[in-house]
């Protein structure tokens, strides 16, 4: 037998708001949305690049021309967005966070089994029970952040800088 424990599902953006997202994209334009951040609603202009899935939801990762400085933005917190007439590409390798690449190390919680932790996340025994990989460092927030959980994490996810 066989189940999957379900996971608190989140919603997912609406076909409105994610067609006009990957139109610009492809099309390489501008988008105008409005954006529901944790302070309050804003209205963002932007050129966005890529589409990614973290932490359970889909973020759009975008040059914020307001902020001046690229952001990734929540899509189910996208309420209303419109394509822009404005030529908006943003290369993704101008985009420093996007294209760094840094090391994550994964440790074990001194209070945890480490034979345990070795089988399920692949711990060298060699390197003092330790795993490196390799991350975008705009990958950092969603990876760094414990967060409060059902279950705690049983290791440590920290930059290893090497």
């Amino acid at each position: 037998r066989f189940e999957e424990v379900e996971t608190v599902r989140r919603s997912q953006p609406s076909a409105e708001v994610l067609q006009p997202i990957v139109k610009a994209i492809l099309e390489k334009r501008r988008l105008i949305f409005d954006y529901y951040g944790r302070n309050r609603p804003t209205r963002r202009e932007v050129s966005p690049h890529t589409i990614v899935h973290a932490a359970g939801r889909l973020h759009l990762r975008a040059w914020d021309h307001g902020r001046g400085a690229p952001r990734d933005f929540v899509m189910t917190r996208i309420p209303w967005v419109k394509l822009s007439s404005k030529a908006g590409y943003f290369n993704q390798t101008e985009d420093h966070e996007w294209s760094e690449q840094v090391w994550v190390e994964v440790t074990p919680k001194p209070e945890e089994d480490r034979t345990a932790l070795r089988l399920d996340f692949g711990l060298d025994p060699d390197s003092g029970d330790r795993a490196l990989h390799r991350v975008r460092r705009a990958h950092l927030i969603y990876l760094l952040d414990e967060g409060e959980g059902g279950v705690a994490s049983p290791v440590i996810v920290r930059r290893a800088d090497l």
